[in-house]
């Protein structure tokens, strides 16, 4: 098991890529930047993670970079939507 500062330096070798698919996501700098932030930090969360090998680690990033874009869009819209009339 990695302790906090193994994990943070493992998470950073990613957190590039992982902005970069948020960003593909949202294309919205701010939005991918608060996204990849909530990706990183359930990443920071899993110890499968951590122990996976390089194709896994990679599959999970994407999974969890995606998840958060989508979840953060989705936000985004309803409440930008709230109260007006289409």
């Amino acid at each position: 098991m990695l302790d906090r500062e193994e994990r943070i330096n493992k998470l950073r070798e990613y957190e590039r890529d992982c902005y970069s698919i948020c960003y593909y996501v949202l294309q919205c700098e701010e939005s991918a930047c608060e996204a990849a932030k909530h990706a990183l930090c359930q990443l920071y969360q899993s110890e499968r993670f951590f122990a996976e090998d390089p194709v896994a680690v990679q599959q999970a990033l994407r999974n969890a970079s995606i998840a958060c874009a989508l979840q953060l869009g989705v936000h985004v819209i309803s409440f930008s939507s709230h109260g007006k009339e289409w």
